[in-house]
C-alpha cells in the first residue's frame, strides 16, 4: 500500500488516493462507499471527495446498482496519469539540460533522461 501511497502524492494527489487505489486494485470485486469506509477507516465524505478527484482525472470509474455505486480502478486512465507524469520529468530534465552551463550538471539530467526513458 506504501507504495501506491507514495506514487499517488508524486502525481500531487491526496495521500488518501493511494490507499482508496490500493483497496480497489486489490478487491476482487467493486466496491461500495460503505465498504470502502470499512476498509480504509476513512469517512465516507472525506472518501467521496477524493474519489471525485480520481473520477474527474479518469483513474476510477463507477456504477450504479440499486441506488449505489461501485468503484472500479480504471486502469487505462492510471496508465495515463503514469505517462503524463513521466513525460513531465522528462520535459524538465531536457529544461534543466539545455539552460544550465554547468557541463556535470548537465550530464546528470541527460543520465536521469536516459534512465527515466528506460535507455
Amino acid at each position: 500500500m506504501k507504495p501506491l501511497v507514495k506514487l499517488m502524492t508524486l502525481l500531487g494527489f491526496p495521500s488518501i488516493a493511494g490507499i482508496i487505489l490500493a483497496v480497489l486494485i486489490t478487491s476482487k470485486t467493486p466496491l461500495d462507499l460503505t465498504e470502502l469506509s470499512r476498509k480504509t477507516g476513512y469517512a465516507k465524505s472525506h472518501l467521496s471527495q477524493t474519489l471525485k478527484l480520481l473520477h474527474a482525472r479518469e483513474i476510477v470509474d463507477f456504477y450504479v446498482e440499486r441506488k449505489r455505486k461501485y468503484f472500479i480502478v480504471n486502469k487505462q486512465g492510471l496508465l495515463k496519469a503514469l505517462r503524463e507524469h513521466i513525460n513531465n520529468l522528462i520535459d524538465s530534465l531536457n529544461q534543466l539540460a539545455s539552460v544550465s552551463e554547468n557541463p556535470e550538471f548537465r550530464n546528470l539530467c541527460n543520465e536521469a533522461f536516459r534512465k527515466v526513458k528506460g535507455e
